[in-house]
């Protein structure tokens, strides 16, 4: 399992914990009480020890990774469609979303939001770079989110929020899809970009349009086509965020495959 968590410093790195029941994926806990709830159980030596699978610059192996600081809202791609959703641990892709030392003032972009893209070799997550160094990057993307439809084909569903940095925050973040053809492993340029990326609509139950403002209240979403073979069916699970309250889960299907 891989997640995303902080350390003492507050950065936001990814780790992953092996299971200890194979594919089932309940118990990660490697003594006989199948629970992870202490901080005794996740120290070094513990029984869910986890593991750095990405870190920042500043971690020891990592300093290729300059000048990322935080890794989070990350999603993991691979062929699942065509494999009845196992990973065979050699080859796959990831998003993230990236934070900077040297934001607001950083050579790379002026953006708060932007969202890097690291490859699997089988042992290491790379992330992909410009020849100048910087990151390459979607600009403006947040909570981006990736679905296999079969084949040599993906989506990669995000927010588009295009605030500088510096600025005041913009809380509209409105929904957008992008795609890449042609390979079961897509680099970063086998995506369409930004640019390009579609507008979603999405749809009140009565059939009404949500506004910009309403689908920025889904956030932290991920997407998922939970039938093998079958990319038509498709559905959100997002945070929620109401005018008043603390957020709730909720779902979302897709109406025109």
């Amino acid at each position: 399992m891989f997640f995303n968590a902080t350390l003492d410093d507050n950065f936001r790195r990814v780790f992953y914990i092996d299971s200890q029941d194979g594919y089932i994926g309940k118990d990660f806990d490697a003594s006989s009480d199948s629970l992870c709830i202490s901080q005794t159980d996740f120290a070094v030596g513990g029984n869910c020890q986890y593991t750095l699978a990405i870190g920042n610059m500043n971690d020891a192996g990592f300093a290729a990774n300059s000048p990322i600081q935080f890794i989070m809202q990350f999603k993991i791609g691979y062929p699942m469609l065509d494999n009845e959703w196992i990973w065979d641990g050699d080859s796959a892709f990831l998003v993230s979303t990236l934070g900077f030392a040297l934001a607001p003032n950083d050579s790379c972009t002026q953006l708060a939001n932007k969202a890097g893209y690291a490859n699997f070799d089988g042992t290491n997550w790379n992330y992909e770079f410009e020849t100048g160094g910087c990151p390459k990057m979607f600009l403006g993307m947040r909570c981006p989110s990736i679905v296999h439809m079969g084949g040599a084909k993906y989506k990669l569903y995000c927010g588009n929020n295009q605030t500088p940095q510096a600025a005041s925050s913009d809380t509209l973040k409105p929904k957008f899809v992008m795609y890449a053809f042609g390979k079961r492993y897509p680099s970063f340029d086998d995506w369409e970009g930004m640019n390009l990326a579609r507008n979603i609509n999405y749809l009140w139950p009565n059939g009404t349009l949500l506004t910009p403002a309403d689908e920025s209240k889904m956030d932290d979403f991920t997407f998922f086509a939970p039938v093998a073979g079958d990319s038509d069916f498709q559905i959100k699970y997002t945070k929620m965020i109401p005018s008043s309250g603390p957020p709730f889960p909720g779902t979302t299907y897709l109406l025109n495959p």
